[in-house]
């Protein structure tokens, strides 16, 4: 998933099994109702922290800022399924408990202390459920989601034959 000696990098909560079929229950009643494009099962996420085009000499440091941080234990809860016009996406999210806020918080300015290009727009939690999508509502009310929080990953995004893959380029922090 590079791109010469470059890749295109995020930290994220990456969802168990059971978090990632709910929500992919929870993109296809959207899906059903708002049309759009349905982003796959395997790609579902809750990016922390966004790097972007970033060199691979900098994983060291990446790495490095990433295992100063430790993330809590405790529950995310997905509560509500909403849509931002502007950019035509459909998400599941809810509100941050503090430990998440927190450890977002401490990521950041650890990448930051490394020297490290990142983000700063401010954390939305939420899963992208639904792209391209012109109008929205109408949507069923779903069963809550309960995320369990223990650690996230650093992510590498690129293609292959089926379409934009996102892969686990680092392991759990």
């Amino acid at each position: 998933m590079q791109s010469g000696r470059t890749q295109r990098l995020f930290f994220a909560l990456w969802p168990q099994p059971g978090v990632r079929a709910a929500l992919a229950g929870w993109r296809d009643q959207a899906h059903a109702v708002a049309g759009g494009r349905a982003m796959q099962s395997r790609n579902l996420h809750m990016t922390l922290a966004f790097l972007g085009e970033t060199g691979i000499d900098r994983m060291p440091a990446i790495e490095d800022a990433a295992r100063s941080v430790r993330l809590e234990p405790g529950v995310m809860r997905l509560d509500r399924c909403a849509f931002w016009k502007h950019n035509h996406i459909v998400w599941a999210g809810g509100d941050a408990p503090e430990i998440l806020q927190s450890a977002v918080g401490r990521l950041r300015d650890a990448l930051d202390r490394a020297g490290v290009t990142v983000d700063h727009k401010p954390f939305v939690p939420h899963v992208t459920l639904l792209r391209n999508v012109n109008a929205f509502a109408n949507v069923p009310v779903m069963e809550p989601i309960d995320w369990p929080l223990s650690d996230f990953v650093l992510v590498a995004s690129g293609h292959d034959a089926a379409g934009v893959v996102y892969r686990i380029a680092s392991g759990q922090f």
